[in-house]
């Protein structure tokens, strides 16, 4: 082979210059190049908060969305989108059947749901983890015999069981996603208290195992953190009150506890996320409990086409 060919040709391919390709790698490209970012519905984010915080309000505020409730908590959300499913299977196996479902349906292009959403993420390990956890053998697990189901304790503690449950969840993301699914994964926060005596200080860690968060991190789109502020605000209310024999309407004030939702998005952290479509003008976003996904979609849409006008203005016309 001629090196300098080969050279060539990549070039070719790659160039966003008119050159017309030849059909063998025309029927390949996945895009145009330049600044094409995806459409909100299909957009891959991982979000993380506290219970109670609203991260499964936000999920079950996305319209035609396979919600995943692994841990079975979401009965009592009054809010839901169209055309949004829940589902809380009693095995692994189950979830998988679904999976599979989900995939023709993606591959066939008649989908019934735009997006995926897991929740929680650590609940997906444990069931992984846990199911028919000693029905087999060390030497089962060994030779490669025994479903994915147990799995870390055969092992012993080097690492190579949670391997086997890392490879029976992480490529279920990228296949529901090149089946043509927007992808969403939530996942919990747990108070940690760092430090000794009077140098104690809070942190917060992630419920997932850190190799889990990592994967998921590197697959998002966004990550970022929801959470809940609660204040004591004092509103106008109307009394009836009598005076003189008759009842009669007065202004007056009361004290009202108010909570607000917000999703606080990660700003190119590379501990966090390297890849984002495009920084986010305003990373703070308010989330109303009907429909939380609408003002996250909303703010990714102003920001690209912030970004389109800056492109634009610097000549650029891709």
């Amino acid at each position: 082979m001629n090196p300098t060919r080969q050279v060539t040709n990549i070039t070719r391919v790659v160039t966003p210059g008119g050159i017309e390709l030849p059909k063998k790698y025309a029927a390949r490209r996945t895009g145009k190049p330049g600044f094409n970012p995806p459409e909100p519905g299909r957009l891959r984010w991982f979000f993380a908060g506290v219970g109670g915080s609203g991260k499964s309000t936000f999920a079950a505020s996305f319209p035609k969305a396979c919600v995943l409730d692994f841990i079975d908590k979401m009965t009592c959300i009054p809010h839901w989108g169209k055309g949004t499913e829940r589902f809380t299977l009693a095995s692994w196996d189950n979830y998988k059947s679904l999976f599979e479902d989900l995939l023709a349906d993606g591959e066939s292009g008649k989908r019934y749901f735009d997006t995926i959403i897991f929740d929680l993420i650590e609940a997906v390990v444990s069931k992984v983890r846990s199911e028919k956890s000693d029905e087999f053998s060390e030497a089962d697990l060994l030779s490669g015999r025994m479903p994915i189901k147990d799995l870390t304790r055969a092992y012993g503690q080097k690492g190579a069981g949670w391997d086997v449950v890392y490879q029976e969840i992480i490529p279920l993301f990228s296949q529901l996603y090149e089946a043509g699914y927007g992808i969403g994964v939530l996942s919990q926060l747990h108070p940690k208290y760092v430090g000794d005596g009077d140098n104690q200080r809070l942190t917060w860690k992630y419920g997932a195992t850190p190799k889990i968060v990592e994967v998921v991190h590197s697959f998002a789109d966004f990550s970022g953190l929801i959470q809940a502020d609660t204040e004591s605000k004092r509103v106008p209310v109307t009394k009836k009150v009598v005076r003189g024999g008759k009842t009669v309407l007065v202004q007056d004030t009361k004290v009202v506890e108010v909570t607000t939702h917000q999703l606080v998005l990660s700003q190119f952290d590379p501990k966090v996320n390297t890849r984002q479509p495009v920084q986010i003008v305003h990373p703070i976003i308010e989330l109303p409990e009907k429909d939380g996904y609408k003002a996250f979609f909303d703010e990714y849409e102003a920001s690209c086409e912030a970004k389109r006008a800056r492109l634009a203005e610097s000549g650029y016309k891709g």
